[in-house]
């Protein structure tokens, strides 16, 4: 069988929690390849959830969380408002048939910041709201990637690379994500770095 090759996805939730069945505010997936070429067959998925569909399914709502949105940009809090809103159902599974897609072509990496958080939520819609095995996700149990690993690894520092966008929308932190891993490979590879 002939090898895939390897299209890697920028994963960020916005949550109303810390637990891996948190309800959902936003949750965007980015398609990218490390060297920075542009992906043309997959274009970025942001999904705005109703918070309202989340508590029918039982996920969890922490006030610590609810408290630190109150402190978040205004901006950030403003396009979760306003936002069309899908179900967590119908999000769930539009995101996972965009998925099952994209495996069919490519060999499927999820990467989040920490691997703690955005991708036990993942795994958690997609078994409990799908109920889909985790032996029949389009990615492999061994294709999760660790963002704050890779930079510390590469010695990337944060700090140096001004955010595009605002803070705590999920596309804009994939983005934000994604500059600094594309540099990590550049720097890996002896290549000039592109921050800019």
């Amino acid at each position: 069988m002939e090898k895939k090759p390897i299209l890697n996805i920028m994963v960020d939730l916005e949550t109303a929690s810390k637990k891996e069945n948190a309800a959902i505010l936003s949750w965007a997936m980015v398609p990218f390849f490390t060297d920075g070429n542009e992906v043309e067959d997959a274009e970025p998925m942001e999904l705005y959830i109703d918070l309202t569909s989340c508590f029918l399914s039982g996920m969890d709502f922490e006030k610590d969380t609810q408290d630190w949105w109150l402190k978040q940009d205004p901006k950030a809090k403003h396009s979760l408002i306003n936002a069309e809103k899908n179900s967590i159902h119908s999000a769930a599974k539009e995101i996972y048939g965009w998925m099952l897609i994209l495996s069919e072509t490519y060999d499927l990496y999820l990467w989040s910041r920490g691997i703690d958080f955005d991708l036990p939520k993942v795994k958690w819609c997609f078994e409990h709201l799908l109920e889909i095995d985790e032996k029949d996700f389009p990615f492999k149990y061994s294709h999760k990637m660790d963002v704050r690993t890779v930079l510390k690894f590469m010695e990337i520092d944060p700090s140096q690379y001004e955010f595009e966008g605002v803070k705590h929308r999920a596309l804009d932190d994939c983005m934000y994500d994604i500059r600094m891993i594309c540099d990590a490979y550049r720097k890996k590879k002896g290549l000039a770095l592109k921050s800019e």
